[in-house]
């Protein structure tokens, strides 16, 4: 069975939290009798909050469950948040939130800071098709919660929080199966091709974001360097390389079994569209990946090819589920949704050139060779309309 403890804490920086109580809770638990697996996740539905969640044999998860919900709980009443939410400010800002994760009102009433509370849900997506697949990707979290502490078991944060994250992008894009780096880095140039489309139509994000790269060009390029030689076996002195390349190489395996038996999908389940048009119609088309919008520039170009015949969808799967994964380790280092799609930003920059060609030169070749081979080609996933 699956069980969460809810530990409400309004504080938007919970370092101290996560670093002198939940981290450590979290890792103890995963060596207790009976339980396979105890994660975390961080959320803001009902006030921010973080999930302590345990999966194991029924017993020994409800035992542990109350005994951790005590231990928070004494924990709280000495280091409380004392931050005061006004209702109305947090539920426009859950409107807004909730269009971007289609997480669907009611967002009130708050509840109560300082408090732990036991949930029977857990935390899901539309990648996941099964109990096993929500079992497996907690099983995996739990196991990164090791890359996001440092030598004295702290959780990282400010800087160093952003430096190992931007190493963790490049560890895994370098494990890409098969092709390596010049695929892995796609995912996340989608990433945030694809949010910046929206969200920076005057280029007030991007333009900043390449002046900063630019001055630290060398220093990243190395990073990716480092971590493409590592992937090949190559020993590294660098302890976030060196760890997260070791959390994906346990992981990859995993996930690939997952999706040999359709338990992760490499492409969402057409539910989220229904959950997108509960929102309005604009949210929908958005989310839709129809002819019916508008496209960055990689997703235009990308869009062209026949994914069908870009190699094995079972292993796109399988990375995407691993990076799903990290992407839900970011919050408990503090880093926010816009810094994840900064750091995406720098490490393809970095990346292209470590890759030795663009994106667009890459694309360009695959689409070639796919047009000589089948010179009436046509894309064929089915957000692909007639016109794609």
């Amino acid at each position: 069975m699956i069980l969460g403890l809810r530990i409400n804490f309004h504080e938007q920086d919970k370092n101290v939290l996560y670093s002198a109580c939940l981290v450590p809770l979290a890792r103890e638990a995963q060596g207790r009798a009976g339980i396979r697996a105890a994660w975390l996740q961080s959320h803001w539905l009902f006030g921010p909050h973080a999930m302590l969640y345990l999966h194991g044999a029924a017993q020994p998860v409800q035992a542990l469950a109350r005994e951790l919900s005590r231990r928070i709980e004494d924990y709280l009443a000495i280091h409380p948040s004392r931050l005061v939410i006004e209702p109305k400010a947090h539920e426009a800002d859950s409107q807004q939130l909730g269009r971007l994760e289609l997480v669907e009102p009611p967002y009130l009433p708050l509840r109560a800071d300082n408090t732990v509370e036991l949930v029977h849900e857990h935390g899901g997506d539309t990648f996941l098709r099964s109990p096993e697949a929500v079992q497996v990707k907690g099983r995996l979290i739990g196991q990164g919660l090791g890359q996001i502490v440092d030598a004295s078991e702290l959780v990282i944060g400010g800087t160093p929080a952003l430096e190992a994250a931007f190493r963790g992008m490049a560890a895994i894009a370098c494990r890409y199966p098969k092709w390596g780096l010049i695929s892995g880095y796609q995912a996340f140039l989608s990433h945030w091709k694809e949010y910046f489309f929206w969200a920076d139509t005057d280029g007030r994000l991007s333009g900043p974001l390449q002046e900063s790269y630019e001055a630290q060009r060398a220093q990243l390029v190395a990073v990716v360097e480092s971590a493409r030689s590592a992937a090949s076996g190559t020993p590294t002195a660098d302890q976030h390389l060196q760890g997260w390349g070791q959390w994906v190489d346990s992981s990859l395996p995993i996930a690939i079994e997952l999706a040999k038996t359709g338990d992760i999908l490499p492409y969402p389940h057409p539910s989220r569209v229904q959950k997108a048009a509960k929102f309005s119609k604009e949210t929908e088309i958005q989310w839709s990946g129809s002819d019916d919008r508008n496209y960055s520039d990689f997703h235009q170009a990308f869009r062209k090819l026949d994914f069908t015949k870009l190699g094995n969808g079972t292993d796109f799967a399988a990375y995407r589920f691993i990076i799903n994964n990290f992407f839900e380790l970011l919050p408990l280092m503090g880093i926010t949704p816009m810094q994840r799609y900064s750091l995406a930003f720098m490490f393809t920059q970095a990346a292209q050139e470590v890759a030795g060609e663009t994106w667009d030169v890459t694309i360009a070749r695959s689409l070639q060779r796919q047009l000589q081979s089948t010179p009436d080609m046509r894309p064929t996933l089915p957000w692909v309309g007639e016109n794609g």
